[in-house]
């Protein structure tokens, strides 16, 4: 009895250990052949987790730690400190969201079909029939880190994304706080028109406590996480389409590319380019996702502008789309961490130049028209 006993005990200790083994977040394999080590950056790969440090800004430095769970690339830390104090966390076991929306590019304006990749308008979503939703799948147990210039870039391949595949890439920047998440991927079919909407999920207001962001009037706005789980992600109208997770003393920002992100429209119509997804709740703890969006249709006040002219991104075929966005690590509060994130773009104005003047190609009239019907200039853009 006592060694059948002992038997049980010995094949329960070994489950155990297998059963651990498997479940380990680490495991991760990278290649570091094109890794350079630099002052002020650094890539090193240790017991299967791939830690990633960085100087940042203002006498910051950042920290990302990667590893992978079940396949799925991860970011186990994602933290900031001021040099010789306490690291301050962002987020923990976070994994990438991305999604896509496809449509059929046509031609237009008598040009040829080998020109279709030229036409400006064309609104492929207005075909019902045609428009095709696709989720990221990634399975990956290894990645590259590749050194170029001041930045450190981590690529996991094993993407796919419906008719797209390649993999995912972070991008670090030594002297900033940024951070660059994307999907790298192609697609082969003939006349691929998309939009993208990518993100992080996983974070806790036990690190970040809400979402902060002004409104398009320039007020300021705030979610707590109280209330059910969202469904389907929130889009949020901010305003230089910047939204904020705020903590007790960092933040952390996420928006677009300031210019590839956006292709050619009519309208100028804010259509709520970041969002935010509360997940699920654990006591006094609630888990949500941060990320950033194109809207499927578009708004405004012309209706021929709002049926015809939506164009999305191109894919012709075999080239490589970069699905990006950036997120930005900030000690202090969210306010600063908005101000540290416009600063690279001049406030989304042009810098001005002495010497020179400012100008732009043309203004559309519609909208005094839109006024003029009003009968009244307190109407306001919708």
């Amino acid at each position: 009895m006592r060694t059948k006993l002992l038997k049980v005990c010995a094949m329960c200790f070994l489950l155990n250990l297998i059963c651990e083994r498997e479940s380990f977040p680490g495991g991760l394999e990278c290649d570091l052949t094109q890794y350079r080590a630099k002052p002020g950056i650094s890539a090193i790969q240790e017991a299967g987790v791939l830690t990633v440090t960085w100087e940042g800004e203002r006498n910051s430095q950042v920290r990302l730690r990667f590893g992978v769970q079940a396949g799925l690339p991860t970011v186990q830390e994602l933290a900031i400190q001021a040099k010789g104090s306490p690291w301050n966390v962002l987020g923990r076991n976070l994994t990438p969201v991305f999604s896509v929306t496809t449509g059929i590019r046509r031609t237009g304006h008598d040009l040829p079909e080998e020109h279709r990749w030229d036409v400006f308008w064309d609104a492929p979503l207005q075909h019902p029939e045609e428009v095709r939703q696709y989720t990221a799948k990634i399975q990956s147990s290894g990645c590259k880190v590749r050194s170029e210039g001041r930045r450190v870039e981590v690529f996991f391949p094993g993407m796919s994304l419906g008719i797209f595949s390649g993999g995912l890439q972070y991008t670090v920047y030594q002297g900033s706080n940024l951070i660059r998440q994307e999907a790298v991927v192609k697609t082969e079919e003939p006349s691929v028109a998309y939009i993208y909407s990518g993100g992080l999920k996983g974070f806790s207001s036990s690190d970040l406590k809400e979402v902060v962001w002004q409104d398009i009037g320039g007020n300021w706005q705030n979610y707590e996480f109280y209330g059910t789980p969202n469904r389907d992600p929130v889009p949020v109208r901010a305003k230089n389409r910047v939204l904020l997770a705020s903590g007790t003393t960092a933040s952390l920002a996420v928006f677009p590319p300031p210019h590839q992100f956006f292709f050619a429209r009519e309208l100028e119509i804010n259509l709520g380019y970041v969002w935010y997804q509360k997940e699920s709740s654990q006591g006094s703890s609630h888990q949500f996702a941060l990320g950033v969006r194109q809207h499927p249709t578009e708004e405004g006040y012309n209706d021929t502008w709002i049926k015809r002219v939506y164009a999305l991104y191109n894919a012709p075929p075999g080239t490589w789309q970069r699905m990006s966005l950036y997120f930005y690590a900030n000690l202090g509060t969210a306010r600063e961490g908005r101000n540290a994130v416009l600063a690279y773009t001049h406030e989304d104005r042009y810098k001005q130049l002495p010497g020179y003047k400012t100008m732009v190609t043309h203004f559309h009239t519609a909208f005094a028209d839109e006024l003029t019907k009003a009968g009244s200039l307190d109407a306001g853009a919708p």
